[in-house]
């Protein structure tokens, strides 16, 4: 699968662009997933960020999944749980990622992210 998405503020002075590519393979109940992910970013000019997901998880119930994943780029990385809940027409995961190693140069030591899904 492909995935695009476009983040800007309010007055459209920082743009981002980010492109993933959403490989994943169900092994029975086990899921692992790999997204490679390109982002460009435009302050004063367009800069090319590159990063990456990694993913497993397990279904617990056929609508409950428990993973962990693996997430960075060139400035950091993280590691976290993840739940999810839904069918793959309808979902909702919530994860929490904190950061490892790493000097503190402003980037989060913690994240947490809350991502819907509706299938077409």
């Amino acid at each position: 699968m492909l995935y695009l998405e476009y983040k800007s503020n309010a007055d459209f002075s920082e743009r981002e662009i980010e492109g993933k590519l959403i490989l994943a393979k169900d092994f029975g109940q086990w899921n692992l997933a790999f997204n490679p992910i390109l982002e460009l970013e435009h302050e004063d000019e367009w800069e090319v960020e590159t990063g990456y997901a990694l993913g497993l998880s397990t279904e617990v119930h056929k609508v409950v999944r428990l993973g962990l994943e693996f997430k960075g780029n060139s400035h950091a990385h993280y590691i976290g749980p993840v739940i999810s809940h839904g069918t793959k027409d309808l979902w909702v995961a919530l994860g929490s990622g904190i950061r490892l190693g790493g000097a503190d140069d402003g980037r989060p030591g913690f994240q947490i992210r809350l991502l819907t899904g509706i299938g077409f």
